[in-house]
């Protein structure tokens, strides 16, 4: 959806998408991929934090964070809420968003058009699978229509004119 609103806009635009699991359990204090991202050379950073961060090693894992964005080295760097997390985390990644000077964008509340205004919050509304699937811990990711909503905020928050100063 990212790359298609990029396109229709006339934007020459190449991604790439990494997961850093490991990192965010802080089974590894930095991503294997690390040097992959920065070989890559972004001029933008699109990073959406996951489940996987929870109250008990959020503390620890936010330096580790700012020092993972900052290393790979691209001249914007756009973070996303998910619907996961405690309150608490994203304070603090907010804050640590604001400190840097990186877009925050909070997709945990806003309304997008996509779903008649509604939120992708934790009610597992239309956007989820949940109870379609015979795991739930799978049906409680964003499917389809959640990827959407995300990328609809991202999209009209800031990449939109984020990435026309790069």
């Amino acid at each position: 959806r990212l790359i298609a609103s990029a396109d229709a806009e006339g934007y020459n635009t190449e991604f790439m998408i990494g997961n850093a699991l490991g990192f965010e359990s802080l089974e590894v204090t930095q991503p294997n991929e690390l040097t992959q991202y920065q070989e890559f050379a972004p001029d933008i950073v699109i990073a959406a934090l996951g489940a996987n961060v929870s109250g008990d090693n959020a503390s620890a894992f936010l330096p580790l964070y700012e020092q993972f964005i900052r290393d790979i080295g691209a001249q914007k760097n756009i973070i996303v809420s998910t619907i996961w997390g405690p309150e608490e985390f994203w304070t603090g990644i907010k804050e640590s968003s604001e400190n840097n000077a990186w877009a925050f964008v909070d997709c945990r509340t806003k309304s997008t058009p996509s779903n008649g205004g509604g939120t992708l919050d934790m009610d597992f509304g239309s956007w989820s699978a949940m109870n379609k699937l015979g795991d739930n811990s799978v049906g409680w990711h964003p499917g389809d229509t959640g990827m959407k909503l995300y990328a609809e905020q991202i999209w009209s928050e800031q990449l939109k004119d984020t990435i026309a100063e790069v």
